[in-house]
């Protein structure tokens, strides 16, 4: 269950990092792109937690090192967007207060 809600806020992560990058200025899509690949790697840790309470080790050895490639990509997919994002809002906003506008 924690799986495929994981995997929906990752994508969706995903999604915000691409509109920060898109949206010229600064924006909010950032920070929610950051919170929501928060929310996805800890609900991953709650799945993990809850295959250990059920005593499936057998799910967990198959799942686990897939799970940690997944939320490793995850992270660092959503790192680059960011600061994409970041280093693009503040060449735009070098230029504008240069100019004065």
């Amino acid at each position: 269950m924690y799986n495929l809600l994981s995997l929906m806020l990752g994508l969706l992560s995903w999604g915000l990092g691409i509109a920060a990058v898109c949206k010229k200025g600064r924006s909010i899509y950032g920070f929610g792109s950051m919170v929501l690949c928060g929310v996805s790697l800890v609900l991953q840790l709650l799945e993990l937690s809850r295959r250990a309470k059920l005593s499936d080790f057998s799910a967990i050895q198959d799942t686990a090192p897939t799970a940690a490639h997944a939320a490793v990509l995850l992270l660092i997919v959503t790192i680059i967007l960011n600061g994409i994002a970041l280093l693009r809002g503040r060449s735009i906003g070098k230029c504008v207060t240069h100019f004065g506008w």
